[in-house]
């Protein structure tokens, strides 16, 4: 292994224990009818609610990949788990505020939107089917 693969390991190791370890812990301090209460079913309500949560709450991907299993163990649907799949990485806070930094508030608020309703109407239609 050289320099290069070794660095790679440094950067991507302490997420990807975080998230392990982030997940753990959620799964234990969750109370278990939470998620199938919420996100149980494959409604457009389930949906938006997860793709809601996607944004306002930002896990990076080596955290969000250990996190999303948890869901799926802790009873969420398919089609709200890939709304917060495709939502999450795409329309964080972060990321949001960045973007609004280079295109301007309304070119923003178009961009958000086409991706919020989107997601939705993508999850909505494939989550029946995974």
């Amino acid at each position: 292994m050289d320099g290069r693969n070794l660095g790679f390991v440094k950067t991507i190791a302490p997420l990807l224990l975080i998230g392990v370890f982030a997940s753990g812990m959620i799964r234990y301090a969750m109370p278990p009818d939470l998620i199938p209460s919420f996100a149980g079913e494959n409604s457009l309500f389930a949906i938006t609610i997860m793709v809601l949560f996607g944004i306002f709450i930002y896990f990076p991907t080596l955290i969000e990949v250990p996190m999303a299993r948890t869901f799926l163990d802790l009873g969420m649907a398919k089609g709200p788990l890939l709304a917060y799949m495709l939502a999450d990485p795409v329309l964080s806070m972060p990321s949001i505020l960045v973007v609004r930094k280079i295109m301007g508030n309304k070119e923003t608020a178009i961009y958000v939107f086409m991706i919020f309703v989107l997601t939705i109407v993508g999850a909505f239609v494939v989550g029946p089917y995974l």
